[in-house]
């Protein structure tokens, strides 16, 4: 999840958290209520791997966020782990499309993870069955849940990036066609042009003229009228 801090009681809420480290320059900090998330992973309630993973997911995800917060052009304020999954609280994106473009950092992370272990665990590398839990199947899970188009979930920003891009790539094709269609006029006119001057090398009088010329351009004749 990705927001920008609004007020000071936004931040209160972290006082029963501690902030171990940063990661690239963003503080992580992780809350208390972390413990509930912890405490539901089965089979591994009480699996000390499990846990790790679970953290080093969502600190992934909300890295993701950060990373794209940056190529935005805004700053990390911090990156969060709850009960509730995580945050990051970022300042200084000003466009919408922007703000879009940074939901997606999450899930892409997280992908990231799924894809890297799925690839070691198909290698038969030796992975701890826990950790195989949390970073494949409730990662996955995770991802899905995120992409719910429902506020705060990055589903919720995500997708209408999508559809802009749709949208874009819809005007983009109209105008090539629009540019093909002139093109080919051009090319007609260009081909009629010159028949008709290859034609009027031949004539020998001012009427056949004008008859080349009228059927170039579409203009009747004087003997026509």
């Amino acid at each position: 999840m990705a927001r920008s801090p609004s007020d000071e009681a936004w931040r209160s809420r972290w006082r029963w958290s501690i902030t171990p480290f940063s990661i690239a320059g963003m503080p992580l900090r992780i809350h208390v209520s972390t413990l509930v998330v912890l405490l539901m992973l089965r089979p591994y309630t009480f699996s000390l791997l499990a846990w790790l993973t679970w953290i080093a997911m969502v600190a992934l995800h909300e890295v993701g966020h950060g990373v794209l917060v940056r190529r935005e052009g805004g700053r990390v304020v911090e990156l969060a782990v709850h009960g509730l999954g995580g945050e990051c609280s970022y300042v200084g994106v000003r466009s919408q499309e922007g703000v879009e473009r940074v939901a997606w950092g999450g899930v892409l992370a997280q992908a990231l993870l799924f894809v890297v272990v799925g690839a070691l665990y198909l290698a038969r590398v030796p992975i701890p069955a826990p950790v195989v839990h949390v970073a494949l199947g409730v990662n996955l899970s995770s991802i899905v849940f995120n992409l719910i188009p429902i506020a705060p979930l990055d589903g919720a920003y995500a997708w209408p990036l999508l559809g802009r891009w749709w949208r874009r790539a819809r005007q983009r094709r109209a105008t090539a066609a629009r540019a093909k269609q002139r093109a080919e006029q051009q090319d007609k006119q260009l081909t009629a042009r010159d028949a008709a001057l290859d034609d009027l090398r031949d004539v020998r009088d001012t009427r056949e003229a004008d008859e080349v010329i009228a059927r170039v351009t579409g203009i009747p004749t004087d003997a026509d009228r």
